[in-house]
């Protein structure tokens, strides 16, 4: 053989090896993406079912009641006051958590819906807390934080990683201004929603649940910051209302109180959503707080808010 077809042998030989390298390579890139769209489809298909099992389970009895965000400041260590849950919200409950355990026990070691397990390990502690058994409730809290931890870890680009993290952290909070074993987690609760902010910053949920975050910091110029900033980006929001209502006219910061402005969100609150007892309530308690009587009367006799402030309207409707 010669030199020049030995050389030429050994140039095709080279090709070929390179092309099968480049084959190679592509084909695992394209089986990546395709374990990566098959993840993200699985993922999709079960947040479609956890909605739908949420609207049950959940929203029946509404998050923030099971928080005990709606009622009296807590203090640590003090008994919380009852739920008051009907026989069949319990029931609810009840069923809720056999679900949700079960399937978060299930799929705990399944990669492809790491995702919703967390999730319902969350859903289990909001359950938990519904039938008063804090202890269960804390552990379900851990479990949802250490997944969401090594989920954010893994995908730190995902800002609803982050967004679930942080209100996994603050759920872990609030059971702590009831339960004095749990851990206090609103500062790692704002760490988590920095993040999911600094990737998305109008990420709407984000900023709701970071200014309550800091609510229970006393960051209270922080906190109003945030809940305006949830007005600028809906402003159709009642419980952003309602919630800016109730700091502007609970803090203490002399600079930051403003019984005229939280009135007139509590106004808006009960405008938007004018069945939620909770903006009823608000408005009540600013106008009893104004010794006005007759307006609070009105706010909790449900009477349209236009006709509140014309008692003329109002002799003229009855």
């Amino acid at each position: 053989m010669c030199i020049r077809d030995r050389l030429w042998r050994e140039r095709s030989n080279t090709l070929l090896a390179l092309d099968r390298e480049s084959v190679q390579r592509t084909q695992a890139i394209e089986q990546k993406q395709l374990a990566q769209e098959q993840y993200e489809r699985a993922e999709a298909n079960l947040e479609l079912a956890m909605e739908a099992l949420d609207e049950a389970y959940l929203r029946s009895i509404g998050e923030a009641k099971l928080l005990r965000e709606t009622g009296p400041s807590p203090r640590s260590g003090v008994v919380p006051p009852s739920l008051d849950l009907s026989p069949e919200e319990k029931e609810l409950v009840k069923r809720g958590v056999e679900f949700y355990d079960r399937f978060a026990q299930q799929n705990r070691d399944n990669p492809g819906v790491q995702f919703g397990t967390a999730k319902a390990y969350y859903r289990v502690a909001l359950l938990q807390i519904g039938l008063e058994e804090d202890e269960q409730a804390g552990q379900a809290f851990a479990e949802t934080i250490a997944r969401f931890e090594q989920l954010a870890h893994q995908f730190p680009n995902r800002p609803d990683y982050f967004l679930e993290l942080g209100r996994a952290y603050f759920g872990q909070g609030q059971l702590s201004r009831w339960w004095p074993s749990a851990a206090n987690t609103f500062a790692q609760a704002e760490v988590a929603l920095n993040k999911a902010i600094a990737l998305d910053s109008n990420l709407t949920e984000a900023y709701a649940i970071r200014g309550k975050a800091y609510d229970a910091q006393a960051k209270h110029a922080e906190a109003l910051a945030d809940h305006r900033t949830v007005i600028e980006l809906t402003p159709t929001d009642a419980a952003a209302h309602r919630r800016l209502g109730q700091l502007l006219n609970l803090v203490q910061e002399a600079g930051l109180r403003d019984h005229d402005a939280a009135l007139v969100h509590a106004k808006k609150a009960v405008e938007l959503d004018p069945t939620n007892p909770a903006n009823r309530g608000l408005l009540a308690q600013l106008y009893w707080q104004r010794f006005n009587d007759k307006k609070a009367a009105a706010a909790v006799w449900q009477e349209e808010l236009d006709h509140i402030d014309d008692p003329l309207k109002i002799a003229k409707k009855r």
